[in-house]
């Protein structure tokens, strides 16, 4: 899904490429093509937090805001993150699920790990992005259908500053 912020509409584009764009006269700033990624790169969501656009399927990238010059990646291995990535921000950080059950918290700025914490060792896979509140990321992750207890979600609250459970 494409990101507003004042003017200027930052969209993912599924020839790995990301596009700022003037939303009031249509003009491209800036388009950047990402390095090539091992499969079609459809990113669910992206965010902006301290002057960069971040989105990810394979890779989470951030791109400066301003030029659109790639300033991090966050690789898991080499491997896809999870099927459904979604990111969340709190204009400071960035949250998302990684493989295995894990949990990321990223600097926004400069792609620095805070904290990786593992939440579920199983096929899980996100629900929805991560939302930052009151000092706590709240991540639901939802078992697959055929995993007991039938699919049902489960919501954990991680404090942003160490990742312990809140709940």
């Amino acid at each position: 899904a494409p990101t507003v912020i004042g003017d200027t509409v930052f969209s993912c584009l599924q020839d790995h490429q990301v596009r700022a764009t003037r939303l009031s006269t249509g003009e491209v700033f800036w388009t950047t093509r990402l390095r090539s990624v091992p499969r079609a790169w459809r990113p669910r969501n992206s965010i902006v937090a301290r002057g960069v656009h971040i989105s990810g399927e394979v890779d989470v990238v951030g791109v400066r805001t301003s030029d659109g010059t790639e300033v991090w990646r966050y690789a898991d291995s080499g491997t896809y993150l999870i099927p459904d990535l979604y990111l969340g921000t709190d204009g400071e950080h960035v949250a998302f699920g990684a493989r295995g059950g894990d949990v990321v918290l990223l600097d926004a700025a400069t792609g620095a790990v805070r904290w990786r914490r593992t939440l579920m060792r199983d096929t899980a896979s996100a629900f929805g992005a991560p939302v930052f509140v009151d000092g706590a990321v709240v991540y639901i992750r939802q078992r697959l259908a055929f995993e007991p207890p039938d699919g049902e979600p489960i919501a954990f609250a991680l404090e942003v500053a160490t990742g312990e459970t809140r709940w």
